[in-house]
């Protein structure tokens, strides 16, 4: 039945866009961008801004002009100038400069049609992209919200032409996203980076949620009723005023809370879109000097879909994970970045170098995740295997336990049946020390298979049984070092740390005839290098019939699990890169 449900509203709300959009659609070809916004002053409402994009920059009109009349209507009985302090969907005006009166008449065939399909066409692709994990039959409660912001953006973005013209429900839906926005931020920034449970919302969220609840019924109210103009005001840019309080709120808080994690670790997608839709709050909502074209800010709302990609890859936040063509991934990345530079040099027309200088340092920085990312992806992918490789390494893997089996065990089992058949009488004692050394080879070979005592021992205890086992049975000195912490891999991994650690030695001592022997185990930030090195001739072993758990086979392995096998033969040197944390932490899933 909730299978059921969620398909449902998942159609719903594709359903709801599409209808939306096309409602959108015909209200912007209808209309025109006039870009003029007013005040109440004195008694009197007088043009404050005429943003740059509009028709009305194309005529004569001016900031501080009085208002007299909008279309042959007084301004007072202007629905729109008294509800959102905007001039639009007019056709002239009648205003007065100097003690005289002029009609200006908005001309011209500009539409912000084909604006607004770009618009929907960004909105479109990343509510595709949040209904991708919401299809999954499990995901995690991190997962549903990221989609939900996803969502949340696309209806913004859908929203943002016909708001600007002034549609109420467009209005409606910028209000409820950037009230919204640090709501979203600090859900992001708890799962994300602080890693704490997303199972009930935090102070700050619910005090967010109260907040952009307010908002909104304070948007009903202006829409039913004449409020005081304050609430106006409050409506059409103090809200993004609040709402950038909040977040340096959430900042602070962050700083003090968690500082080693607070720079950037990992992409932050809610940075990415906000670093978006900074143009836009600057050109076109904060009363700055600095007046910004729309075709400055479309390059950059890209940028969600570069950073929702990247999420979607690399499995950071979400339950899920989706394999593109790593050429596909390169030729987004480059059309992104082309759009990107075409932005910065639109912006560096109507904006000083310095903050032009300054965004670029923020978006470089939140890029840098995304870069290394990508680089790790084209690393491991020379070290990829198909699933040939893969299935014959599995059945090498069946022939060597066959094979150890037959020539041991079956083989000892068989050589003591036939000396009871040819004795007359059985000795009692004999049978059982027979039995004793089957028992013996049957422990040997489960724990070359899978070595039990990682479970009793730890994995660092496990090296040290195996090390000084090597040292009781050949002539060899092993030297070792070891400064990590094993809670980074699963048991699967340690039991193939510990195996490749027996094989390295083994090399060493049977074919590269090494009298000293140094195993090093350190960790970095995000690797585990495991280096064996000895005094011996490097003779690469060659896979027979015997083992097949020869370097080759590591290093498939190894590529299996993102890392990778160096090999230095003057002097012989072999090192194996494991990566921890998130690939192989059994819990990186949720």
């Amino acid at each position: 039945m909730l299978r059921i449900n969620k398909k449902v509203w998942l159609r719903i709300s594709l359903l709801l866009f599409l209808v939306i959009g096309v409602y959108y659609f015909a209200f912007t070809s209808h209309h025109h961008y006039l870009g003029v916004e007013a005040d109440f002053k004195n008694g009197n409402w007088r043009v404050t801004d005429i943003h740059n994009g509009g028709l009305a920059k194309e005529t004569e009109l001016s900031e501080g002009d009085l208002l007299l009349k909008i279309d042959q209507q007084e301004s007072s009985k202007n629905v729109l100038l008294n509800k959102w302090l905007i001039v639009e969907q007019a056709k002239s005006v009648f205003v007065e400069r100097n003690h005289q009166e002029k009609r200006i008449v908005f001309k011209g065939n500009q539409s912000f049609k084909s604006l607004f399909l770009i618009f929907e066409a960004i909105a479109f692709v990343l509510l595709v992209w949040a209904i991708l994990p919401l299809k999954k039959d499990k995901t995690s409660r991190s997962s549903k919200r990221y989609s939900l912001f996803l969502i949340a953006t696309a209806f913004f973005l859908s929203s943002l032409i016909p708001s600007s013209m002034g549609d109420t429900l467009g209005r409606l839906f910028v209000v409820l996203y950037i009230t919204l926005l640090p709501f979203f931020i600090d859900v992001f920034w708890r799962a994300s980076i602080l890693k704490e449970a997303a199972t009930k919302l935090s102070l700050f969220s619910r005090i967010v949620m109260g907040y952009s609840l307010v908002t909104v019924l304070i948007f009903i109210l202006v829409q039913e009723f004449s409020l005081p103009l304050i609430f106006v005001k409050y409506l059409s840019g103090g809200i993004f005023y609040v709402s950038f309080s909040f977040l340096l709120i959430l900042a602070a808080l962050s700083l003090v809370k968690d500082y080693s994690s607070f720079l950037l670790q990992k992409v932050n997608l809610i940075l990415l879109t906000l670093l978006s839709l900074i143009p836009l709050f600057i050109g076109y909502v904060f009363p700055l000097p600095y007046d910004l074209p729309f075709s400055c800010t479309i390059p950059l709302l890209f940028l969600p879909i570069i950073g929702a990609v990247n999420h979607l890859i690399v499995n950071r936040l979400t339950v899920t994970r989706t394999h593109l063509p790593l050429p596909v991934v390169y030729i987004l990345e480059a059309v992104v970045s082309t759009f990107v530079m075409i932005s910065f040099t639109v912006m560096m027309k109507f904006m000083p170098i310095w903050f032009v200088a300054i965004y670029c340092f923020l978006f470089i920085l939140c890029s840098l995740p995304i870069i290394k990312d990508f680089m790790d992806m084209a690393k491991q992918l020379n070290y990829r295997l198909d699933g040939q490789t893969i299935f014959s390494a599995v059945e090498m893997e069946r022939e060597d336990i066959a094979i150890t089996i037959h020539d041991t065990i079956i083989q000892e089992v068989i050589y003591h049946k036939k000396q009871i058949e040819s004795a007359g009488d059985v000795d009692k004692s004999e049978i059982l020390n027979t039995l004793d050394d089957v028992v013996f080879e049957l422990r040997e070979l489960c724990s070359n298979i899978y070595p039990l005592m990682i479970k009793e021992l730890g994995l660092k205890n496990a090296i040290l049984e195996l090390l000084n086992k090597f040292q009781k049975e050949e002539p060899v000195t092993i030297e070792h070092e070891m400064a990590f912490d094993s809670y980074h891999f699963e048991s699967r991994v340690s039991n193939f740390i510990l195996r490749s650690i027996k094989e390295l030695i083994t090399n060493s001592i049977l074919h590269g005839n090494a009298k000293q022997i140094k195993l090093a185990m350190v960790e970095s930030e995000d690797q585990l290098i495991v280096e064996v090195s000895d005094d011996g001739k490097f003779i690469e072993r060659l896979d027979d019939h015997k083992n097949h758990f020869g370097l080759d086979v590591i290093a498939e392995k190894l590529a299996l699990l993102g890392g990778e096998l160096q090999i230095e033969k003057s002097p012989t040197k072999v090192r194996m890169l494991l990566p921890k944390g998130d690939k192989n932490d059994k819990n990186s899933s949720d």
